[in-house]
């Protein structure tokens, strides 16, 4: 239940004392009314109707105290509970409930009231609730969180009084508020950059290292592409710290530095020096379908990137991009090809500088007798490569699809099943892509997309491999990820539709040792602005390590295992091979030995198109080991 007192009660105007959320300081009987005949519980998220900006309110919710309430597993009985405050209250707004001392009694009715004016930015304001129970065990608190109770509050902040109120996302994955104030945190930036001169000291030119994530305390944040980082803490002393990559190669004179951090303060030039071990190289490599995806008869776009990460000297190497042929017609590449087959381009790179990027998009077009919901597969792959032991891989599957929705999540690879399993064994990471595209009516100064990632995935492996913009990276403590791109001023669809697309994809690690079908759901929120987010589809891996086919058969070549699923197919079916097949040709052969489709291996999974193929039995052969694949 919810109403509005007149606004002329009790109000506050615009730019009073109470510019923070606040106690108003006079709660008591006049303040408002409660309701009798109320269920037991708190509050309700739709209680709050939306708040016109730079308008006076008076919003008033009814509750009912607990009886009992479970704390950490236990049942407990409330005496009483003291409201203490209420903070991420849009500034302008106070509290005050219909207790002067805002103290409610076991089972008791009360009120709150809400009023002032706002001049806050729009969006959905989660509120923080600190209370202080008293109970048959004791005083808890004071400032026990509320939300670890399950009772959360939301305000939210319109335009105008004729601005459409949007309903309240419940699910909303952190604490996030569109432009959000910052006026009472500290800020702390800096570079993490390679130490060409071993001074200690950045001078301009050094060279920044992306994805190296930066500590204070329990905030972190992610250096971009020019190896610059920003984390936003309360006020406080922090050892800021720089932490190495996995494999290594990375090392600092001083990876730790004290900062003592004032309210509102700004502190930058909080550097570290790095070095490279002088045989270390590695890269990051990415192929991603940027823009509109595959579709029967329509063109798309895949973007290849490769990131010189972390070597000691530049790169040299021949790039391969294999895809599905019997799907796609390869159209144009924006960069001269150096070699091109059947379901393959290829490119020379010669001397990629350190933490340089390459990048060529690549023009498809879809077989207008494509089916709805086939995976079409994209592998990088590299030869020739100057720094030895580099292994440089990189794909994504990507379904087509006859509409689209323009906001939305994958994961690659995107497994099989309607459980959507994936061997970790065979797939060390995983790669997720989120996509957004502005289809409002104005260009959008800011996105800023927050991923809450899963619990089975380690967040220390998360690195960034390609975006269509400018981003920094924050990792919040509730595994929140927020990447955020300022000033994008990303056009509208209607104006420049091609220009109103971005994306991010990133890598991931699963945790080692999970177990059988354990879950991995992912799902992300994206914000235009001072917008509501955009809630994405929620992408599925299934943990899964049995092996699915009907046969499988040892191949003569050193006992190397071949599998094929699913096993009888319709349209599609995968192939999976030892890594030290890659390389190696693979081939779909009829009864007869006639040679159907063939391919060089540059994963250790290749998908074969079996759509325009009649019923029957057919063979699958690298090497000397095949298998029998039965389409149905």
């Amino acid at each position: 239940m919810k109403t509005k007192l007149l606004s002329l009660l009790l109000l506050l105007a615009v730019g009073s004392t109470h510019l923070q959320a606040q106690y108003c300081g006079n709660s008591g009987t006049a303040v408002c009314t409660p309701l009798t005949g109320l269920e037991a519980g708190v509050f309700d998220a739709e209680q709050v109707s939306c708040i016109p900006r730079n308008t006076n309110i008076s919003e008033t919710i009814f509750f009912k105290n607990f009886t009992t309430f479970a704390y950490n597993g236990v049942d407990i009985t409330i005496d009483s509970l003291h409201i203490d405050s209420i903070g991420n209250l849009p500034s302008g707004i106070c509290w005050a409930t219909n207790k002067s001392n805002n103290i409610f009694s076991r089972g008791e009715e009360g009120c709150l009231n809400f009023r002032g004016g706002t001049s806050a930015l729009p969006g959905q304001y989660k509120l923080r609730m600190f209370v202080t129970a008293y109970t048959n065990i004791g005083t808890i608190g004071p400032n026990l969180d509320f939300e670890t109770l399950n009772n959360v509050l939301y305000v939210r902040v319109v335009a105008s009084a004729t601005s459409v109120c949007p309903p309240i996302d419940t699910n909303q994955t952190a604490n996030f508020v569109p432009g959000e104030s910052i006026q009472e945190l500290s800020q702390i930036s800096g570079k993490v950059y390679i130490d060409a001169n071993s001074s200690n000291t950045y001078d301009n030119g050094e060279i920044g290292v992306r994805n190296v994530q930066v500590s204070a305390g329990s905030n972190t944040a992610l250096t971009n592409a020019t190896g610059t980082y920003t984390l936003y803490v309360d006020p406080g002393t922090y050892q800021v710290a720089a932490h190495t990559d996995a494999g290594g190669g990375l090392s600092y004179a001083n990876g730790t530095v004290q900062v003592s951090a004032a309210a509102g303060q700004q502190t930058s030039n909080v550097n570290f020096g790095a070095t490279v071990a002088p045989d270390y190289c590695t890269a990051l490599t990415s192929v991603v379908n940027t823009g509109m995806p595959p579709r029967p008869g329509f063109d798309n776009t895949v973007r290849v990137s490769l990131v010189n990460y972390l070597s000691a000297s530049p790169l040299s190497l021949k790039l391969r991009l294999s895809y599905n042929s019997q799907l796609q017609t390869y159209l144009s590449s924006t960069l001269a090809t150096s070699g091109q087959g059947s379901d393959y381009i290829e490119w020379d790179i010669s001397g990629l500088a350190v933490n340089s990027t390459w990048t060529v998009d690549v023009h498809f077009n879809t077989d207008i007798d494509s089916t709805f919901g086939q995976a079409l597969l994209y592998n990088v792959s590299a030869t020739e490569v100057s720094c030895p032991n580099l292994l440089i891989r990189a794909s994504e599957e990507v379904v087509v699809v006859g509409s689209y929705d323009p906001n939305d999540k994958a994961v690659s690879p995107v497994g099989y099943g309607s459980w959507y399993g994936v061997n970790p064994d065979k797939h060390e990471d995983f790669t997720y892509k989120i996509r957004f595209q502005n289809t409002g009516t104005f260009l959008a100064e800011k996105v800023v997309i927050v991923d809450t990632i899963s619990q089975h995935l380690d967040l220390g492996t998360l690195k960034v491999l390609s975006a269509s913009h400018n981003y920094e990276v924050e990792i919040g403590n509730n595994r929140a990820v927020k990447f955020i791109f300022n000033q994008i001023m990303l056009p509208d669809s209607n104006s420049n539709e091609p220009g109103s697309h971005g994306y991010v994809q990133y890598s991931i690690k699963p945790y080692a040792g999970l177990a059988q079908n354990v879950e991995i759901t992912n799902r992300a929120d994206i914000y235009f602005d001072f917008n509501p987010p955009i809630l994405t589809n929620t992408t599925l891996t299934t943990i899964d390590y049995v092996d699915h086919t009907l046969t499988g058969i040892k191949g003569a070549q050193g006992g190397y295992k071949l599998s094929l699923h699913p096993n009888p197919a319709n349209n599609m079916a995968t192939l999976t091979i030892d890594k030290e097949l890659i390389g190696k040709e693979v081939v779909l052969l009829n009864l007869n030995g006639q040679v159907l489709q063939s391919r060089i291996a540059s994963d250790v999974t290749t998908t074969f198109d079996l759509g325009k193929l009649a019923a029957g039995v057919y063979i699958v052969k690298v090497e000397s080991a095949t298998l029998r694949l039965v389409k149905q």
